[in-house]
């Protein structure tokens, strides 16, 4: 029982770590395509 609670933690760490990064990159690519866009006009 315990190694399964150990291996969902990290299953669950490992998700949330992967969510993120996946959301601080598309905040970024925003913010730097709205930087671009802004510059070209």
């Amino acid at each position: 029982m315990p190694l399964l609670c150990f291996c969902d933690e990290r299953l669950s760490a490992s998700i949330f770590f992967v969510v993120s990064s996946s959301i601080v990159s598309i905040s970024m690519f925003q913010c730097s395509f709205e930087r671009l866009h802004r510059h070209s006009f």
